[in-house]
């Protein structure tokens, strides 16, 4: 894909590409793995999981960082500004309506611009043990179809605003010093033995295009409508699934999307988070007309109603507390 004009076709959506920065340390040519992130309204916490990406044991010749803004509003320059010269880095920025489900794009184009045979996904909130992206590429050395999960650690929201009171910078598992690690919350992902989320994982980039026919992720418009179908895709096309279990991430705690919904970022929505069109002009014949609420909850498009709207609204305050500075 030619990124160096205005306007380019993801999956048929017309996307504008408004900002793209490259800041490679080594021979880009020799990249063997990219890790892409899609970035929405996270800045607030990918300035502490940046810290943790640019400490990787794998050697920084072999891996690049994508980041794909999502028309997202924060300030990405002291995220960038502190990546630069330690770790290779893209940066690109979209624009579109369609909020934090419009992450399916996001990650096509991520996807299309990635330099390594290996693509790795996360999220713009989960930190990362100093091995992981190691961990995520070695297993293809000896299986060229697989696809590797990791699992996580969710913060509570609680620990979330107590994250700085522990030293994670020196060792990312001192988080089992807060007071909620062993709450069920932040433990739910340790007894999937096949965790199957695309959270944070890789995959064969030739693998993951065969499967997907070339056409990336059918724009379902959000991870709990893509996890299964992904799941399934990759089943059905004998990909050996393998899930990590140790190290596992860092998923910071952030509002679900239905508090970006009470602020009117998801016109396309329901009170489920499902869209109730096929508003991303998905051509694969894989989402109905009248969208995503058609496979997960019955065609419903109830509305929250404005007492839930302000109870999601009343998080606003512990929301702007969970960010930091870089150090």
């Amino acid at each position: 894909m030619d990124i160096n004009g205005n306007i380019k076709t993801i999956n048929n959506m017309q996307e504008e590409i408004k900002i793209h920065e490259k800041h490679y340390i080594t021979d880009e040519s020799k990249i063997k793995a990219s890790l892409c992130i899609c970035l929405w309204h996270m800045e607030h916490l990918l300035i502490r999981s940046i810290e943790t990406y640019v400490k990787q044991d794998m050697p920084v010749e072999d891996w690049e960082l994508i980041i794909v803004s999502d028309n997202s509003m924060g300030d990405i320059t002291p995220i960038l500004d502190y990546a630069k010269g330690k770790i290779n880095i893209q940066y690109i920025r979209l624009e579109h309506n369609y909020g934090m489900r419009g992450n399916t794009a996001a990650f096509n184009l991520a996807f299309k611009m990635a330099k390594g045979h290996i693509l790795m996904e996360t999220t713009a909130e989960t930190m990362f043990t100093t091995n992981m992206v190691r961990v995520m590429y070695e297993p293809h050395l000896a299986n060229d179809r697989c696809f590797v999960a990791i699992k996580t650690y969710n913060l509570t929201m609680g620990d979330q605003l107590r994250i700085d009171t522990v030293d994670w910078r020196s060792d990312l598992m001192n988080i089992k010093n807060l007071p909620d690690f062993n709450s069920p919350w932040t433990q739910n992902n340790v007894a999937n033995t096949n965790f199957g989320t695309h959270q944070t994982c890789s995959i064969r980039k030739e693998v993951f295009n065969e499967i997907f026919h070339d056409r990336g992720f059918p724009l379902y418009g959000d991870y709990g409508s893509e996890d299964p179908h992904y799941h399934g895709v990759r089943m059905k096309n004998k990909v050996q699934g393998i899930t990590i279990m140790d190290p596992m991430a860092v998923h910071q705690w952030h509002p679900p999307f239905h508090y970006w919904m009470a602020k009117g970022y998801a016109p396309h929505f329901n009170k489920f988070a499902h869209s109730t069109s096929n508003f991303m002009n998905d051509t694969t014949g894989e989402v109905p007309e009248g969208g995503t609420r058609f496979i997960w909850d019955g065609g419903s498009d109830e509305q929250m109603t404005e007492e839930e709207k302000l109870g999601w609204l009343n998080l606003d305050q512990a929301v702007r507390d969970t960010g930091c500075k870089i150090v």
